[in-house]
């Protein structure tokens, strides 16, 4: 069988092309052209050629290509000591999270955050924003840029899309690095084909639709025992998209132990599984006609910054 396959084959290694829609897609105008982070890998085997050459090649060999290619590697080299950043998927938290939604960075140089980015590559891609004037943090609430090579349902990337004026693919910094400026983000904004058509959303579109309003701006919601993700995880995702999530004190304290000061017009909105609707968790909220939303309601919500109540509602079991 042959299969017909793009450059991203060669940087990922050991997979086989055929399954991978991403290693089979042809037509782009920089199909063969490998950012950094996966230049590096395709550099890799070549490295003791590329040192020997770098001071002792031939006329017909290009001095600086040569000499730029060891210094990429050279960059990739002894990373391990370098925190990784890849955070856990949305049933975990993420470090560095602050409060509020809105960034707090007042230079109009960028501020660059990262997620999903190998750990043999971080550290060139911070020196690049350092070196350009940039600064690098870890909370996505700081930042105007994040960089991201796919789309994630993390809480990191989640939290993005509501606060971040860009998220952009790495090879945005590979050429602000070449040009040695921070160039226009447009052309580099993050496009992930197979993840916008699973999830029916695009990067670009999310974060117009966020700068338009917070998606949960004056919301209060409330999780039940078992959601997933986990309490801390959902309220950092919620208090970025401008809503607050409540826990048991503070629905004690506002509506009382039976949800008695419950103003039908509040905008309440209750988080909740179908095993905590089964077991009856939700009985009282269903008595007073509070919504009660499967996780989706949040987690596809915040992707698309588009709330979708009919899809994802939850309805109380009937007893027969």
């Amino acid at each position: 069988m042959c299969v017909m396959c793009n450059v991203c084959t060669l940087a990922d290694g050991q997979i086989p092309a055929i399954l991978y829609p991403r290693h089979t897609k042809l037509g782009s105008p920089d199909e063969f052209c490998a950012p950094f982070y996966e230049a590096v890998r395709l550099l890799k085997p070549w490295q003791s050629f590329i040192a020997g050459y770098s001071s002792n090649s031939p006329q017909w060999v290009n001095q600086e290509s040569t000499q730029r290619a060891f210094f990429i590697l050279e960059q990739a080299k002894g990373k391990q000591d370098v925190q990784k950043s890849e955070e856990s998927p949305c049933d975990g938290g993420v470090e560095g999270m602050v409060e509020g939604h809105t960034p707090s960075v007042q230079s109009s140089a960028p501020c660059v955050a990262f997620t999903g980015i190998n750990v043999q590559f971080l550290g060139h891609l911070k020196k690049v924003v350092l070196k350009l004037g940039g600064s690098v943090t870890e909370s996505v609430n700081e930042c105007t840029h994040l960089v991201a090579t796919r789309i994630a349902r993390t809480v990191k990337f989640l939290c993005g899309i509501s606060v971040c004026q860009y998220i952009v693919m790495p090879h945005w910094l590979d050429q602000c690095n070449q040009m040695n400026r921070f160039v226009d983000e447009t052309a580099y904004v993050l496009r992930d084909q197979e993840a916008e058509v699973l999830f029916n959303m695009s990067v670009p579109l999310s974060l117009q639709r966020a700068r338009q309003a917070p998606l949960l701006k004056g919301r209060q919601l409330f999780a039940t025992t078992n959601v997933s993700p986990p309490y801390n995880s959902l309220r950092d995702i919620v208090r970025c998209a401008g809503g607050e999530l409540l826990d048991e004190h503070d629905m004690r304290n506002r509506f009382g132990g039976t949800l008695e000061r419950v103003d039908q017009n509040l905008p309440l909105v209750v988080i909740s599984c179908h095993e905590d609707v089964d077991s009856g968790l939700c009985a009282e909220f269903f008595a007073r006609n509070i919504g009660v939303y499967n996780p989706e309601f949040i987690l596809t919500g915040v992707l698309r910054q588009q709330l979708e109540c009919d899809q994802n509602q939850l309805f109380q079991s009937i007893q027969v």
